[in-house]
């Protein structure tokens, strides 16, 4: 189970650093277009990690887990990412990121502490 976590660490870990860059864009001190060219790259990131994802051998523990992650909450977050992109505005981001179905699901899923945690008590 080590492998695995290593494994997930090693993949989610760009991400990750995009996401805390997109944060501190998206907390209204940096342009739009700055948080616009952030949210796409982590987009892009993301789509990656699906990939990386898929072509690691999961623990039967966590494969259901992986599985929900890259089918169904990456994707929603990827269609978060998009949409609070195109909005135009800080301001309208804020307001896709609050109403959008996508952003919803990405922000309110348990599977992503739920492999991490199954992963880290192995």
């Amino acid at each position: 189970m080590k492998q695995a976590e290593l494994a997930y660490t090693r993949i989610v870990r760009p991400g990750s650093a995009l996401a805390n860059k997109l944060s501190s864009a998206a907390s209204g001190t940096a342009p739009f277009s700055e948080f616009r060219t952030d949210a796409l790259a982590y987009s892009r990131e993301l789509q990656a990690e699906i990939g990386k994802f898929r072509a690691v051998r999961w623990p039967a523990k966590v494969n259901r887990h992986i599985s929900a992650l890259v089918t169904t909450v990456i994707p929603s977050d990827i269609g978060c990412l998009q949409a609070v992109a195109a909005a135009g505005s800080t301001a309208a981001a804020q307001a896709v990121s609050n109403n959008n179905k996508d952003c919803q699901v990405a922000d309110n899923s348990p599977i992503p502490d739920s492999v991490q945690s199954l992963l880290a008590t192995g």
